[in-house]
């Protein structure tokens, strides 16, 4: 049984800014050593998955 904790690393504004609207809150903002992008880590919740695949099933695709 594997206790450590589980992360997950946003680099999605969108997925991002949709986190933030059901009140889940990051752990660090920072940005990426290799290209300069910003991301969020968060800890891996039940709330934060069902958040994502919330995101998943809402998002349109062109």
């Amino acid at each position: 049984m594997n206790t450590e904790p589980r992360f997950f690393y946003c680099y999605n504004k969108d997925l991002y800014e949709f986190i933030k609207l059901r009140d889940i809150r990051y752990l660090t903002k920072a940005r990426r050593l290799e290209n300069n992008d910003i991301f969020t880590m968060y800890l891996q919740t039940d709330e934060l998955t069902k958040a994502i695949n919330e995101y998943k099933e809402t998002r349109t695709y062109n």
